[in-house]
C-alpha cells in the first residue's frame, strides 16, 4: 500500500463547518458511534488503515490484529482511539494550538499526522490553505 497524506479536506465536518469546506466527516471509534465519516465504506476502511499505518510508524502500539499483526486492520477501535488521543496530547495544529484530545481524526489531527511524517514520507506536504480559513 503506497502511503499518501490523509485527505484533510475530506475529513472536514459534513454539515455547516466553521470553515468553508464541507467534507465527509471525521474518523472515530466506530464501536462507540463516534465515526462521523459518511463516505464509501471501502474508502473509510482505507483511510483508517492509513491512519493506523501512520500511528505505527510514529511508534504507537495499536494491537496485534491485521495481516501484519501490527494492529493495522482498517477498524477504528479502542487501541486506535487511545493512540490518536496520545498523539493529540503531544502535537499541535497548524496554528500551534493544542489539538483537542477527543480521539477523533478531523482536519486538524489529520494535518498534524501528515506534518509529523512530512520528512519521512511527504516532503512536499503543506497544510491546505482552505482549511485554515
Amino acid at each position: 500500500m503506497a502511503l499518501h497524506p490523509l485527505p484533510v479536506e475530506e475529513l472536514c465536518n459534513r454539515i455547516e463547518p466553521p470553515n468553508p469546506i464541507i467534507g465527509k466527516g471525521e474518523l472515530g471509534n466506530e464501536f462507540d458511534n463516534k465515526m462521523d465519516y459518511c463516505g464509501d465504506k471501502t474508502r473509510k476502511h482505507e483511510l483508517v488503515r492509513t491512519l493506523q499505518l501512520f500511528l505505527v510508524e510514529l511508534g504507537y502500539d495499536i494491537g496485534k490484529s491485521g495481516p501484519s499483526k501490527n494492529g493495522v486492520d482498517g477498524i477504528f477501535g479502542e487501541e486506535t482511539e487511545a493512540a490518536v488521543r496520545d498523539f493529540q496530547q503531544k502535537y499541535k495544529d497548524w496554528d500551534e494550538k493544542q489539538l483537542a484530545m477527543d480521539g477523533l481524526v478531523g482536519p486538524r489531527t489529520a494535518d498534524a499526522l501528515n506534518r509529523a511524517l512530512k520528512n519521512k514520507f511527504f516532503p512536499g506536504y503543506m497544510t491546505p490553505d482552505r482549511v485554515k480559513e
